[in-house]
């Protein structure tokens, strides 16, 4: 936690989580990774159990893959992969909550060819998702 809300108890306040991976390009798709965001909770007084997060991550195809590709006449190349998600944590009643959820991905597989249309890469893709947590 980075910063705690005057007057509250420990548990409200914004925190902030990350962490950072890499491999060698030799033998690996993937060469580097990172993610990170925050998540705030008790956004209100009266909503003190609530969490919101964001985050970001990004995974960096090995350059071998991508050098591989273009030596292969491969006119879409494999270079990153990108995402943004936003979520809420709402707390019903206690032991019960729903979590929305929202994705935005870049370059989704790290910019592959779209298998309906190999000419294009796969668009960019929004995924929405909705979460239930019962605790007894």
């Amino acid at each position: 936690m980075i910063y705690r809300l005057p007057g509250t108890g420990p548990a409200r306040g914004i925190s902030i989580f990350g962490r950072v991976i890499g491999a060698p390009s030799e033998g690996n798709m993937i060469e580097f990774y990172w993610d990170g965001g925050f998540t705030f909770t008790g956004l209100s007084a009266e909503r003190p159990d609530d969490i919101l997060g964001i985050g970001l991550a990004y995974t960096g195809v090995s350059s071998k893959t991508s050098a591989f590709q273009k030596s292969m006449g491969d006119t879409i190349i494999a270079d990153f992969e990108a995402m943004l998600e936003v979520s809420y944590t709402a707390q019903i009643v206690p032991g019960f909550t729903i979590q929305p959820d929202f994705q935005y991905f870049w370059n989704p597989g790290g910019h592959v060819p779209d298998p309906v249309d190999p000419a294009k890469a796969v668009p960019d893709a929004v995924v929405l998702g909705l979460r239930t947590t019962i605790n007894y």
